[in-house]
């Protein structure tokens, strides 16, 4: 465990971090959630059901934000 966190979900949250800055690019453009999903699922690590929940939880902690509707962006 790593910050009291199992190791599986901090590797799951590393993943969807490097997943949403590839996306973003160096201009810090908005991801549209259906593509970010998708690049998420990719990676094997996540389903459909599960990469929404992680954005969810990644809004909730304040980490990304919703710009306008389906489309997310880096606080």
């Amino acid at each position: 465990m790593l910050y009291g966190k199992p190791q599986s979900v901090v590797s799951k949250e590393k993943q969807f971090m490097e997943v949403f800055r590839g996306l973003t690019g160096t201009e810090n453009n908005d991801v549209e959630e259906k593509s970010f999903v998708a690049e998420l699922v990719k990676t094997g690590k996540f389903s459909d059901e599960e990469a929404k929940k992680y954005i969810q939880k990644f809004n909730r902690e304040g980490q990304i934000f919703e710009r306008r509707p389906g489309y997310w962006a880096k606080a």
